[in-house]
């Protein structure tokens, strides 16, 4: 049986998968600030956080399920 995204994401150190949750986080709060100032479309804002925002929301159920 193959590994899964997230096996991979086990194996990976615990401090790495933090920081890259941080710098997701702070890529939609840039993204974010883009969109409120007028520099980016309702539909660009979307193309470009949705999969973060997938991400994020997967992230957080992987810790919940984890504890």
């Amino acid at each position: 049986m193959g590994m899964g995204k997230w096996d991979v994401m086990k194996k990976e150190n615990n401090s790495e998968v933090l920081k890259l949750i941080e710098l997701t986080r702070k890529f939609v709060d840039f993204a974010e600030t883009l969109l409120k100032t007028g520099k980016i479309t309702q539909e660009q804002y979307q193309s470009m956080t949705e999969n973060k925002y997938r991400f994020l929301n997967d992230m957080e159920r992987k810790i919940i399920i984890s504890k």
